[in-house]
C-alpha cells in the first residue's frame, strides 16, 4: 500500500525542495561575496595609495568625472595651467603636463576625481591590450 500524503505534508514537501538550493549553496555564495568584498576593498585601498599629494608637478593622469562634459573638462586642465599630453581610451581620463609646483591640487580644484602617476597607465595610454595607439595631441 501507498502512503498517502496530505497537502499539508505535499506543500512542505516543495516549499523545502525550493529553499534546499540556497540551503546547499549558501557556502559557495557567502564565499563569492566575501572574495568580492576583499578584492573591493583591497582595489579602493590601492587606488587611494595611488593617488598623488597636492604640490606634486609633472606629468599625470587625471581622472574626471564621467558626466563631466568635454569643454569642463578640458577648461578645467587649462584653468589648472596644464596642458594636454596624451589622450586614453576613456573619454574623461588625459595625460596632461605642467611645470607649475601644486598642479594636482589646481586640478582637484577643477573637479578632478583623482590624480595618478602615469607610469603604470602608459601601455593603455599607447594602445592596451591590442595595441592599437590612439592619435597624439602633440
Amino acid at each position: 500500500m501507498k502512503p498517502v500524503l496530505t497537502a499539508h505534508a505535499t506543500a512542505y514537501l516543495q516549499a523545502d525542495s525550493k529553499t534546499a538550493g540556497f540551503a546547499t549553496h549558501w557556502l559557495a555564495v557567502s564565499l563569492l561575496l566575501g572574495v568580492l568584498l576583499l578584492w573591493g576593498g583591497l582595489l579602493a585601498l590601492a587606488v587611494y595609495k595611488a593617488a598623488l599629494p597636492e604640490q606634486v608637478t609633472g606629468t599625470v593622469v587625471v581622472v574626471f568625472p564621467p558626466t563631466m562634459p568635454a569643454d569642463q573638462v578640458f577648461a578645467g586642465i587649462l584653468h589648472a595651467d596644464g596642458a594636454l599630453a596624451r589622450e586614453t581610451w576613456f573619454e574623461n581620463v588625459w595625460i596632461v603636463y605642467s611645470n607649475r609646483e601644486g598642479f594636482v591640487g589646481r586640478l582637484k580644484s577643477q573637479g578632478a576625481l583623482i590624480i595618478f602617476a602615469p607610469v603604470p597607465f602608459d601601455s593603455v595610454a599607447v594602445g592596451g591590450c591590442f595595441g592599437v595607439a590612439p592619435p597624439r595631441l602633440r
